[in-house]
């Protein structure tokens, strides 16, 4: 319950940022969204622990996998900054980081049985 409430938190975030709003509301969304990231992070870490290789064995834990990782490269490039070159030429991975979290939604789907259909299709 906890993960899909921050799911939904971080849902909420991004949809509600855009380049229009005040500085201190972009920094706000920008820290929830690290936040959010940081849990799901560390979700991934207890999850690697506790399963080991058995948590590659089942295709949602390789999507939150995905997901997780292109969250971390993210924020990684965030901190890091574009002044090396390397940065700058990565400059399209966190635009896919984004659309990774963005993703993140269909984590709640699974918890939802009724929706069957709508699991198989996306």
């Amino acid at each position: 319950m906890f993960i899909s409430s921050v799911i939904i938190i971080n849902i909420f975030v991004m949809a509600l940022s855009n380049d229009d709003l005040h500085d201190n509301t972009l920094n706000t969304f920008a820290s929830l969204n690290s936040i959010c990231s940081y849990i799901f992070i560390f979700e991934l870490c207890m999850k690697l622990i506790v399963f080991r290789r058995a948590y590659f064995l089942s295709v949602w834990n390789i999507f939150d996998f995905v997901v997780v990782m292109a969250s971390l490269i993210d924020i990684i490039l965030h901190s890091s900054g574009t002044s090396s070159s390397a940065v700058s030429n990565l400059s399209f991975l966190p635009q896919i980081a984004r659309i990774f979290r963005v993703l993140r939604i269909t984590r709640l789907l699974r918890t939802f049985k009724s929706f069957k259909g709508l699991q198989k299709l996306i």
